[in-house]
């Protein structure tokens, strides 16, 4: 729990709370700035200051697990997050549920907090020879039109959940100026695109949460004496 978090108001709350339709008395018209002539609305100040807060909770779970054989030794490796809930406590005191959506509008905060998360690995070594196998695996949730899931009856779409794959091959070899270690490895093997977020605020997605590179392969090359 993060009280008093600096953040900013936000646009849409500035303006709501300035134009208020339930009979409310206006507030935060101090920072929208108008033309003195037309009286257009040219600016709005939505500074960073300590307002609001936020609340989560969850489970977080990492598991290792080596496993020598005859073949080799295996490393069984997962890390997994399930989101029990995140909540954004707004300047004005309202509670908007950021768990299982992608609201900007409300939140103010740009990020997926899908409901369940996890990364997994397996790897493997033998006598120089080393070769792996990961998996980034996060689930879908909801996107709701004008970027505001709290409003009732919102149009609303499912953005699919993502798994992305990368493998590695190594050998390192022992020798009179030390070890050398070469490495040959492919990131997103099935060149996986990130699932679209329409009110994304980069290409149409999250780039925090999804790789944005596409495919692509590596070589590395270390030298320890």
């Amino acid at each position: 729990k993060l009280e008093n978090s600096i953040s900013s108001i936000g646009f849409n709350l500035i303006l709501n709370s300035c134009y208020p339709t339930s009979g409310e008395p206006p507030k935060y018209c101090e920072f929208i700035e108008r033309d003195p002539d037309s009286n257009r609305v040219v600016n709005i100040l939505n500074l960073s200051t300590n307002v609001g807060g936020n609340e989560t909770s969850g489970i977080d779970v990492a598991l290792r697990y080596a496993l020598p054989t005859l073949y080799g030794r295996f490393g069984f490796t997962f890390d997994g997050t399930w989101l029990r809930e995140f909540n954004e406590i707004q300047a004005d005191g309202s509670v908007v549920e950021g768990k299982g959506v992608f609201d900007l509008a409300a939140q103010g905060t740009y990020g997926v907090f899908p409901s369940f998360k996890f990364n997994a690995g397996v790897n493997w070594g033998w006598k120089g020879f080393g070769a792996g196998v990961t998996m980034r695996y996060l689930n879908g949730f909801k996107e709701c039109a004008s970027n505001n899931c709290a409003v009732a009856g919102a149009a609303s779409r499912d953005v699919s959940s993502y798994d992305l794959w990368d493998a590695f091959v190594s050998y390192g070899l022992k020798t009179g100026m030390g070890k050398t270690d070469i490495g040959v490895g492919m990131q997103n093997v099935f060149d996986q695109d990130p699932p679209k977020i329409f009110n994304g605020f980069t290409a149409s997605t999250d780039p925090s949460a999804y790789d944005l590179m596409g495919r692509f392969v590596y070589v590395r090359l270390a030298q320890s004496y």
